[in-house]
């Protein structure tokens, strides 16, 4: 029995790494949501997708997204840096679920900055006493 574990072993690391994408196919994926690692000033707002599933002992499994747009509010202003504003959100198989908004804008030169961040988020195992499967919190 155990003179075939190593080569059971690498037979089971074989088929892990044949399933997982490679990051070229990643890549190709994400590309025709906005992640093609560009800046397009002539767009008034460059806007990029990054959907994402996750995982913690708190939420569960949860699936989020973030709606990143990159702007430059004068064109003609080569100091600051790009201006942002991010839409985004998730949910999660507890009940739980938030939303957020942020924008980093930069004028005149970089010498005006104006940062805004609003955030909401709801835990129903948390405010009801308990997981939505009926187990105690």
């Amino acid at each position: 029995m155990w003179r075939w574990l190593p080569l059971l072993l690498l037979a089971a690391h074989t088929a892990t790494h044949a399933a997982l994408p490679s990051r070229q196919q990643i890549d190709d994926l994400l590309r025709p949501l906005g992640a093609d690692n560009q800046f397009d000033h002539r767009k008034a707002i460059d806007w990029g997708v990054l959907p994402g599933p996750f995982y913690t002992p708190e939420l569960g499994l949860g699936i989020g997204t973030a709606v990143v747009g990159m702007y430059r509010p004068d064109s003609s202003d080569s100091v600051s840096q790009n201006s942002t504003l991010a839409l985004k959100g998730f949910f999660s198989s507890t009940g739980a679920f938030g939303i957020g908004f942020e924008n980093y804008s930069f004028f005149a030169n970089d010498q005006w900055r104006f940062f805004h961040h609003r955030q909401h988020e709801k835990y129903a195992h948390l405010l009801l006493g308990h997981r939505l499967s009926g187990r105690p919190a």
